[in-house]
This record gives C-alpha cells, sequence and structure tokens, in this order.
C-alpha cells in the first residue's frame, strides 16, 4: 500500500521495517490527530481509507503513540485474527506487548477434541492482560463473547522456574499434573510433560517451546530448549514460565467458577478496535443462533445440555456490555470525517515489468516505496531482476519480513 501526507522520510537501509512502516505510518497528519483524540469510553470514531494490513499496521503505530492504551483489536474470523497478530509481531518489538485470545475450535454442544494449545492461549492472554504485560489484544466476536469458568483471583498463575532453584523434584512434577499437564513418554505438543530420571520436559505455551529441565537432588542444575521433532537440545536458558493449561481445571480445583465472558473482563479504558467493513452485533447474534439451535436440538433428544446463556453472552447483554467501552472502525470506506490518503498496491502477479512501471510511477509521484521479502535469498533474488541496487529508482526499499497483504 502506499500512504500519501506523511511527513516523514524512510532512510535508505535495508532492514527489518518495524521503525519505517510505524514511522512513517504514525506522522500522517490523520493518524496524529486520532493519536490526541482517542475515543472516550462510550463513544466511538471512524477512520477511513484503512486498507490491507493497513489496520492491524495502525493499531501498532497507535500503541507506540500512547504505549499505556490498551487495545483490542477485533477481526471478524479466527484467520483474520491470526493475520492481524501475525502483522503485528512483525512490528512490535516489544516482548508480550501483544496476544491473541483465540475462540474455541468448536461450539460447545458439538462433538470435539480437546484442544490444549487454544486453552493455553487463552489463559496466558488474560493473564497477561491482567498483569499489565499486555496492551494489544487481538480475539474475535466470539471468542469475546464465549463465557469460561475463569477463577476468580488471577493472581499467580504464572510460575516462573529458575536454574540454581531450590525445590525439589516431586513438587514441580506434581504441580504441573495440578495446572491439567498430560504426562507422556515424549513431550510433543503444548500441555504435555515427560519424566525420564532426574529430567522433567515440558511444553507450556508460556514459554514458547518445549524445555528440558534438569535436576541435580533437589535443585535446578539447567534449563534447555530443545526440538520436538529429534528431542534434541538447542539452547541454554536461564528461566521458564508455566501457565495452566485450561482455565477449567483451575476452577475445579479451587471451585471458584466464575463463568465470564472476555468482554465482561476487559480494562475500562479498553479500546475496541474493529478491523474491517463487517457488523458486530450480526456476528454475534449469528453465534447465539447457532448455539440455541443445537441446544434445543439436544433437549429434543432427551439430553441436558448447560444452558446456552451459561455459556455465552447473549446478543442484548453483549451489546450493553459493549458499549461501556471506546469503539475505534478502521474502514476502507472514506466516508467518515476521518480518512486516510491511501490505496492499495496493484496485482504484480509475477509481472516484473508492471512492479517497475508501478515503482517508477511511485518515484515520479514523489512516493516512498517498501518492498518486503520473506528471506534474504528472495531479496537478493529481487535485487538482481530490477537490475541492480544502482537502477532501483530512488524512494523504493527492500526490506526483511511479510504482511498479510499490502
Amino acid at each position: 500500500m502506499r500512504i500519501n501526507g506523511t511527513t516523514s522520510r524512510l532512510t535508505p537501509l535495508l532492514m527489518r521495517p518495524s521503525d519505517p512502516i510505524l514511522t512513517t505510518i504514525g506522522a500522517c497528519p490523520v493518524v496524529l490527530e486520532l493519536a490526541h483524540n482517542l475515543p472516550a469510553p462510550g463513544t466511538q470514531k471512524h477512520l477511513g481509507g484503512v486498507h490491507g494490513a493497513l489496520g492491524s499496521l495502525l493499531v501498532a503505530a497507535l500503541h507506540e503513540s500512547c504505549p499505556e492504551q490498551v487495545f483490542v483489536a477485533l477481526a471478524r474470523t479466527p484467520a483474520d485474527a491470526i493475520a492481524v497478530e501475525t502483522d503485528l509481531e512483525l512490528v512490535v518489538t516489544t516482548r508480550d506487548t501483544c496476544h491473541f485470545y483465540p475462540q474455541r475450535e468448536a461450539l460447545p454442544y458439538e462433538d470435539s477434541e480437546p484442544h490444549l494449545e487454544i486453552d493455553g492461549l487463552r489463559v496466558e492472554a488474560v493473564e497477561a492482560l491482567f498483569s499489565g504485560r499486555t496492551q494489544i489484544l487481538v480475539t474475535t466476536p466470539r471468542a469475546l463473547q464465549e463465557r469460561a469458568a475463569i477463577p476468580s483471583s488471577l493472581a499467580g498463575l504464572r510460575r516462573t522456574i529458575r536454574v540454581g532453584e531450590q525445590v525439589e523434584f516431586s513438587a514441580i512434577r506434581d504441580f504441573l499434573e495440578q495446572q491439567g499437564f498430560i504426562r507422556m513418554p515424549l513431550v510433543e505438543e503444548v500441555g504435555q510433560f515427560a519424566v525420564r530420571g532426574g529430567i522433567l520436559d515440558v511444553f507450556s505455551v508460556a514459554a514458547g517451546e518445549p524445555v528440558r529441565i534438569e535436576f541435580w537432588g533437589d535443585k535446578i542444575a539447567s534449563i534447555r530448549s530443545f526440538n520436538i521433532l529429534d528431542q534434541r537440545s538447542t539452547c541454554e536458558l536461564k528461566e521458564t514460565h508455566v501457565l495452566p493449561v485450561t482455565f477449567q481445571r483451575l476452577s475445579e480445583d479451587t471451585d471458584e467458577r466464575v463463568p465470564k465472558s472476555l468482554l465482561e473482563l476487559l480494562p475500562a479504558g479498553a479500546l475496541i478496535t474493529r478491523i474491517g467493513d463487517w457488523s458486530i452485533d450480526e456476528e454475534v447474534s449469528r453465534t447465539w443462533t447457532r448455539v440455541t439451535t443445537l441446544y434445543e436440538g439436544l433437549i429434543q433428544s432427551g439430553a441436558t445440555p448447560s444452558s446456552p446463556d451459561t455459556l455465552f453472552l447473549h446478543p442484548n447483554d453483549f451489546a450493553q456490555a459493549l458499549a461501556r467501552y471506546a469503539h475505534l472502525h478502521l474502514s476502507i470506506r472514506n466516508n467518515s470525517s476521518l480518512v486516510l490518503d491511501s490505496e492499495p498496491p496493484p496485482e504484480i502477479d509475477r509481472d516484473m515489468g508492471r512492479l517497475e512501471a508501478y515503482l517508477r510511477d511511485g518515484h515520479d509521484q514523489g512516493h516512498e516505496t517498501l518492498l518486503l521479502c520473506d528471506n534474504e535469498g528472495q531479496l537478493q533474488r529481487l535485487e538482481e531482476i530490477l537490475g541492480g541496487v544502482s537502477l532501483i529508482p530512488s524512494g523504493t526499499r527492500l526490506g526483511l519480513g511479510s504482511l498479510s497483504t499490502g
């Protein structure tokens, strides 16, 4: 995409493009105005001209200007949400700034196997939000609507294990079982742990990769990450983190069931940022209709399932809860008072002549163009196709990285 009306210029360097992208977007007068006048709770603003990945990048740019503000980036579908999270990870360099709160794989009344990775991501996102470690939460309307038995106290969910710590091997093993981890011969996915002599392997979503904890008596001698495929250690760590596999197990153990939706738990000052042109109300109503239809079918078959309102927020309750928050709608349409002067790139479709013409046109109009490549090899190949660095039009830069769309 190209964004016109910026006041900063990209430096001609080959680098991870987080700084130039956010600097350019953040320098747009419309974005500067919005950053200084975010909507207040109970009100909403619209920003038009938001094409492709620009929605995700705008959230990141606004976060740069307002680092204490909690943004809830709302995407219509799980695939859209993953794309938003991936785009944010490219440009947000501070660890833990962004977390993904996914919706469940299936509706409550549908037959499905438990998905420990999704449960783990949900636990991690909620813990990060309420501990103040994250300011950007990516999710979907259905995930906001789903109710879960979340513990009444979220304090102490994260357990840090450090090299040199004095702790009994059996205490860590028992702790993992209490947190819902499943003991297996080999650790192959999130939510599992394995024991081999004085070595304990565990894969918690909080760590991001499986770790191998080695004991010497009642002391942790080493912590190493390892590869799931060949089970070989990859690097030494000073510490690792463990979060419960699911909220359900915590609630059973503490006998403190608090069925709440994420929408009911968000901080009062959170900014709901809807990315794209779709209706929150329609998505919530569609989910409710599917849930109640499944429920009625089970009742007619003689089953006694849980009531839908214990599993999901009713659309009316959802709308009432949502109305308390500030809203920002990032739209492609140009029918609002705030509009970005942006446009999507043309379809190149491997036509290098079309790409060269696009770059020359950008040069003639004084635009800055950033071309992203997945890896160094692609970048070098693109340089060669364009005739070498000296023949690439001024104002065009090549960078490493990948966005969902232009």
